[in-house]
């Protein structure tokens, strides 16, 4: 789905906010919290997904 049909597509939009509010609309998707919890220091904070389907 196009970040432009969630209505998030704008300069202003951060990254992060855009890609939650992408993952919570797509089914196919969800956070991988195993990628988060075996690293130390992450720039991406519950930013990998994983796909469920």
């Amino acid at each position: 789905m196009p970040m432009a049909s969630i209505g998030c597509w704008c300069p202003s939009a951060a990254t992060a906010s855009c890609s939650t509010l992408w993952w919570k609309t797509d089914p196919e998707f969800e956070i991988d919290k195993d990628i988060d919890n075996k690293l130390l220091i992450s720039v991406a904070p519950d930013g990998y997904l994983r796909r469920v389907s």
